[in-house]
């Protein structure tokens, strides 16, 4: 190989190092392989995506959870992650395909429709679509507050 083709091939190496450091330090949840990565809480396979949470770290590590209350339990046994720039995520029931910042989300327990591990979590996005599912499923609105609350009782 000549020293052209090793700068070029140098070149792209680096750019593909600087992409993965980007990628990785990004506060945005990153894919989830539904059928294979596992629940950094319960360890259990993420299969429903209505129902699934990620926590991205302040250096951008990414965990995964099969339900909304794994992600609170998980936030309760490492305080550590509960600073202000990690960034937490669950998705809107109402569109699956849609990731809500768990702060800004509207919750749901709703007995009519059973979570992976059996809180019946849900998260909505907007108000109309929380008031629509309530018509529908029997439930109460709750906080985030109360799920943590729930999962510290019965946990």
């Amino acid at each position: 190989m000549n020293i052209s083709g090793i700068k070029h091939h140098t070149v792209g190496w680096l750019s593909l190092a600087v992409l993965l450091l980007l990628v990785g330090c990004s506060e945005n949840p990153q894919p989830i392989n539904y059928g294979s990565d596992q629940c950094a809480h319960c360890k259990m396979v993420i299969t429903e995506q209505a129902f699934a949470a990620e926590l991205i770290t302040d250096k951008g590590k990414a965990y995964k959870y099969d339900a909304i209350e794994c992600l609170a339990a998980y936030l309760q046994e490492h305080p550590e992650h509960q600073n202000p720039s990690a960034t937490r995520w669950v998705h809107d029931f109402a569109n699956p395909e849609q990731w809500i910042k768990a702060e800004s989300a509207l919750f749901v327990q709703s007995k009519e429709i059973q979570s992976p591990m059996g809180l019946s979590l849900l998260a909505f996005n907007q108000e109309e679509a929380l008031n629509e599912h309530l018509e529908e499923y029997p439930g109460k609105q709750i906080t985030w507050s109360d799920i943590n609350s729930q999962v510290k009782d019965k946990w």
